[in-house]
């Protein structure tokens, strides 16, 4: 508003899909699902999120398991894997963030609706969150074996 002072910021709303992946690691498949996302002109930005910690013990990173890698060799594979694909592609750490901003101190794993809580606590615009999911673990997240499986659907609006 002019003349009153006002420091009102205009943004315009932004739709964001959030693509979490293991990236252990990142495949021409998971590259083909992004770039995909990427071609669309429904998302302003897709985000993918390697996670930090998983919640399947049996998929965590495993000193004795020579199929596991640590989450900075993880995302800097999806670095390579996905940056390059378009300026609307972004590889972030959001999830290992999140860990560290409050969930490591009542010791749990970050899930999907922590780590959607904060990053909505981190927006300054109105956004629409969509995530892409595999059929396997859509059929989960219906059958609410995620945990908070319900504030997951409700924050990206059954998106």
């Amino acid at each position: 508003m002019e003349g009153s002072g006002s420091t009102e910021i205009s943004c315009k709303k932004k739709k964001i899909c959030i693509f979490g992946t293991s990236a252990n690691p990142p495949t021409l498949g998971h590259r083909d699902i992004v770039a995909y996302l990427a071609s669309l002109v429904e998302f302003d930005e897709i985000i993918v999120l390697p996670v930090y910690e998983h919640m399947f013990e049996r998929k965590r990173c495993n000193n004795n398991s020579i199929n596991s890698s640590s989450f900075q060799d993880r995302l800097d594979m999806a670095k390579l894997a996905f940056s390059n694909i378009s300026s609307n592609v972004i590889v972030s750490d959001l999830e290992r963030q999140c860990y560290f901003h409050g969930i490591k101190q009542i010791q749990q794993r970050v899930g999907t609706a922590d780590l959607l809580d904060f990053i909505k606590s981190r927006d300054n615009c109105a956004v629409d969150y969509s995530l892409t999911l595999g059929s396997d673990t859509f059929a989960d997240l219906m059958d609410m074996k995620w945990k908070r499986s319900n504030d997951v659907i409700d924050h990206v609006e059954g998106r």
